[in-house]
């Protein structure tokens, strides 16, 4: 339940307008020196290459297999742990003297719930009210800013893959196209305030699916088998989205996924979503005729 694409389960170089630009709150980092807590997908890979290309050095813990070779190549020191491992999490990036992580990736919850927490671990989980994502994300975030350590806005190094509104992909869309969007944002934006997932499948103003700890890949499979052809696929962020961690994102396997189980278009929220492997994607989206649209931000939506 880092940030990222998934299986997801349940679920950010930097290319500035101005030349030689660093974002504020790195400016005064040690010696430009990024930590990264890298799950599965595309994410870490992208904010530890793009970090590397603005002088950073780079000190990653990675959490998932998922382009392991990809990250030692920019990266000044890689070690692989388990995500209950929080104690040796913190003391590797003590030991470099790091001031600034990002969380990045998605890490799935059949894995947390497979995992033996060590003792820091065991008690970051008794100290928190419940074991929601969202809880329990702030309180990894609170328990490296007792050690110094300050979780940033993931998305510092990959601003030009925020979602913007507007249609992306595919074929315009008509106003039965629009009632089953809105009806399926409200549901989504639904289960996202209750911390239960971003994403939900609808057809015919009906929930096939709605996200939980399976993530976004087995929902839409989900979704598809009991809506056939024609579904469409909502995600969205989160009330209050905390720009550290659990942002949506898509990307190429997201689209195959969608083109494979015959849906109709992908709604995806604007300004607090991402969009990986964008190019690419956008080919497949377009050449299978499915949609994609930027929703605006809290949109106000209405349907018949």
């Amino acid at each position: 339940m880092l940030c990222g694409e998934g299986p997801k389960t349940r679920s950010l170089v930097f290319r500035p307008v101005f030349k030689n630009f660093v974002p504020l709150c790195l400016k005064n980092m040690s010696f430009k020196k990024l930590g990264i807590i890298a799950g599965s997908g595309e994410y870490p890979r992208v904010v530890a290459a793009r970090a590397k290309e603005e002088g950073f050095d780079v000190y990653c813990v990675a959490l998932s297999n998922d382009f392991i070779d990809d990250l030692k190549e920019v990266s000044s020191e890689i070690v692989y742990l388990s995500p209950g491992e929080l104690g040796k999490i913190k003391d590797f990036f003590i030991k470099h003297r790091l001031k600034r992580i990002a969380l990045t990736g998605k890490i799935e919850k059949r894995i947390m719930y497979n995992t033996v927490p060590d003792t820091e671990a065991l008690r970051l989980l008794n100290k928190i009210s419940d074991h929601r994502d969202n809880s329990i994300l702030q309180g990894i975030c609170e328990y490296f800013l007792d050690y110094r350590i300050e979780v940033c806005d993931s998305t510092l190094f990959v601003k030009d893959l925020i979602i913007k509104e507007g249609l992306i992909a595919g074929r315009a869309l008509d106003s039965t196209d629009w009632d089953e969007i809105a009806f399926g944002y409200r549901m989504a934006k639904g289960i996202a305030a209750l911390d239960i997932g971003q994403t939900v499948v609808v057809k015919n103003r009906a929930v096939c699916a709605s996200e939980s700890i399976e993530g976004t890949d087995e929902t839409i499979r989900r979704g598809a088998r009991y809506g056939g052809c024609g579904v469409y696929i909502i995600k969205v962020s989160k009330p209050d989205q905390d720009m550290r961690f659990d942002l949506p994102v898509i990307g190429k396997t997201t689209i195959s996924l969608a083109i494979e189980n015959k849906a109709s278009c992908i709604a995806i929220e604007s300004l607090k979503s991402l969009f990986f492997q964008r190019e690419d994607s956008i080919d497949l989206a377009n050449k299978h005729k499915l949609s994609i649209i930027g929703l605006p931000y809290n949109w106000d939506y209405k349907w018949r």
